[in-house]
Parts: structure tokens; C-alpha cells; sequence
């Protein structure tokens, strides 16, 4: 075990083939008051069991007020001396296998270029981003739960194409600074309550192409995938609380994602391969139903700005029309996936 009153492991040489951070396997375990890894160059982790707290975990993280669009989340001090964060890269942070755990004031996993994870079991509390890259940050496979954040993921460019994903966030859930795609996997968001972000934000192009997605925050901020995604999407104006299923079902009666939400929200955006145009889905609230929507294209019912091409749709949904009772997919019951709560560890 590392205690650190600095940085937990750092290396300090700007080489490309020096100054990096490899850890392939053992157990590394590592409380720090600021950076629990710190690498000049590249982090990569391709095995083993990394534990890190920096800074004094999420708790201390600094809270933050505002919007991306108007300048991004602003802190409420200004003392920003100090690194927090878990894992910090300058160049490239790379996840490959292992499992990783971090509890951190500031970014949980950072880099000030790119970032890619292909695998590992990845658990962050975050007082800043859960995941962070100053250019590219891309999801391959894995599975990855950021149970507290400001912004669950954030980057210039965001794209997943596997894993599983299970994101909570105060801020914008997945937020990208330029174009945020998803190819596949499973993600799950749940966004903010106020509506000065969005559970998914992006300044560029927002497209879903494939994977399975599910999304529960507020409408004021409210994107939604253009038009020339892949893969047909449904948003509806949906109520629920803190600990509230929610859960998707289609016109036979199947269901095609469900989730528990760890906070309220006001609105319900899904996705996956089996929604078909034509087709009415409905959103179940604690098995009661509060929404239906029937798909009309790529984007049905409540639109947002991330819609380009076309002004705002019906900000609602169609009312419901009565239970359509069911079963889980493939004929499997069980529990939905618990989202991340947002509590801290006493």
C-alpha cells in the first residue's frame, strides 16, 4: 500500500520512450493527497487490481455551478493548486484488462490527449469527470460504472463501440465537445436534475448506431440523436424518483431495456436494434405505465437540440393507452440493472 502526501506514483521523464506508467499486473493500492498516478507521457493498465483514492475521494471535490454551453461547469473556488485526480496521463491513458477503482477529488481517469479502455472492470467516484480526455475518448469493451460525477465522460471526441456502461452524473452524463457517437454496447445515463445540462450533450453531432441505450435526466437541456444516426431512437417527457424502474416494452409485450434510476428525472430517451418504425413502445414507471410513443422515424417524440435538420417535436409523447404486461426478453425474468447510486462512502 502507497501513502502518499503528494503524488502517489509519478513519472517525471518527457521521452517519448521514457516518462510512462505500466502496470500489468499485482495489486497496486494507493492513497494520495493529490495525483494517485501521475505519468509525463502514457498511463497503460493491462492487468491486475489498481486501488486508488487522491485527494481525499469524491468527497472533497469541488463544487461546480453553470452549463458546457456557456462556458462550461464553473468552479465555486478558486484555489485550483493542487492535482486530485486518480489516474493522469499526458499523453495516452490506455485500460486494457485488470480492474480499476478510484475515488477522487478531481478527474477519477484523465488524459490530456486521448484515452481508450478495451477492457477491465472500471469503478469511479468522482468530484470532477468520471472519464476524461482533452481530444478522443473511446470505449471499446469493458465494464465501466462512474456511480458519482459532475460529467460522467467528457472529451472533444466521444465514442463507444462496446462495454457496458453505467454512468451517474449531476452535470451532462456523456458530454462531448465535438462529436459523441455510439456504435454499441449497453449504456445506461442518468443525467442531471436542473436544467442546466443534459444527459447527453455534445457541440457537434450526436449520432446511435447500434448498442442498446437508455437514458433518465431533465428536458431543459434536452439532445437527441440527428437524423442521420443508424438506429432508431424514442424520447419521451416521463416522471419519476430516485430508485423508480424504469423499463421499455414493445407492442408484444417484451421488454427491451430496463434500469433503476438513482435520481428523479423528466425525461425517458432509449434505443436499441429492435425498435421498428411503425411500432408503439411504452415506458413503465415502478410497472406503471406513464409514456408510449410510437416510432415515426430515427428521432420520435420529444426532440432536443441535438436534432438538427428540423424544428422541436411533441415534447411528450403520446399518453398512455392501457398495461401491456410481459416478460423480460427471451423469456428471462430477473431484476433490471441497479443504477450507480449518489452517495459517498462514510
Amino acid at each position: 500500500h502507497i501513502t502518499a502526501s503528494g503524488n502517489g506514483i509519478k513519472s517525471t521523464k518527457s521521452e517519448a520512450d521514457k516518462g510512462y506508467v505500466y502496470i500489468g499486473g499485482g495489486t497496486v493500492n494507493i492513497t494520495a493527497e493529490q495525483d494517485g498516478i501521475q505519468a509525463e507521457t502514457s498511463v497503460l493498465i493491462s492487468a491486475g487490481e489498481v486501488k486508488v483514492t487522491a485527494g481525499g475521494g469524491s468527497a472533497n471535490g469541488e463544487q461546480k455551478t453553470g452549463n458546457a454551453m456557456f462556458g462550461g461547469a464553473q468552479s465555486t473556488t478558486t484555489d485550483e493548486t493542487l492535482s486530485t485526480k486518480g489516474i493522469k496521463a499526458e499523453a495516452a491513458l490506455d485500460i486494457t484488462g485488470g480492474t480499476v477503482t478510484v475515488d477522487s477529488a478531481d478527474d477519477s481517469l484523465h488524459s490530456n490527449d486521448s484515452m481508450t479502455v478495451s477492457g477491465s472492470g472500471i469503478t469511479v467516484k468522482s468530484g470532477d469527470d468520471g472519464l476524461h480526455a482533452d481530444n478522443t475518448l473511446t470505449i471499446e469493451d469493458g465494464t465501466i460504472v462512474v456511480e458519482e460525477s459532475c460529467e460522467g465522460l467528457e472529451a472533444i471526441d466521444l465514442t463507444i463501440n462496446g462495454g457496458t456502461l453505467t454512468v451517474n452524473a449531476s452535470g451532462d452524463g456523456l458530454d462531448s465537445n465535438g462529436a459523441l457517437t455510439i456504435n454499441g454496447g449497453t449504456v445506461y445515463v442518468s443525467g442531471p436534475t436542473g436544467d442546466g445540462n443534459g444527459t447527453f450533450d455534445c457541440d457537434g453531432v450526436f449520432t446511435i448506431n447500434g448498442g442498446v441505450v437508455l437514458g433518465t435526466g431533465s428536458s431543459g437541456m434536452l439532445k437527441t440523436p440527428t437524423t442521420d444516426s443508424k438506429q432508431n431512437t424514442i424520447s419521451v417527457s416521463c416522471t419519476g424518483s430516485a430508485g423508480d424502474t424504469v423499463e421499455v416494452k414493445g407492442a408484444d409485450g417484451n421488454t427491451l431495456v430496463s434500469a433503476v434510476a438513482p435520481k428523479s428525472f423528466m425525461n425517458v430517451m432509449f434505443s436499441t436494434p429492435d425498435i421498428t418504425e411503425g411500432e408503439t413502445y411504452t415506458v413503465y414507471v415502478n410497472g406503471t405505465e406513464a409514456a408510449s410513443e410510437t416510432c415515426s422515424g430515427v428521432v420520435s417524440g420529444a426532440t432536443g437540440m441535438g436534432r438538427f435538420g428540423g424544428g422541436p417535436g411533441n415534447m411528450g409523447g403520446r399518453a398512455p393507452n392501457g398495461g401491456m404486461g410481459g416478460q423480460m426478453p427471451n423469456g428471462n425474468g430477473g431484476t433490471p440493472p441497479q443504477m450507480p447510486g449518489n452517495t459517498s462512502d462514510t
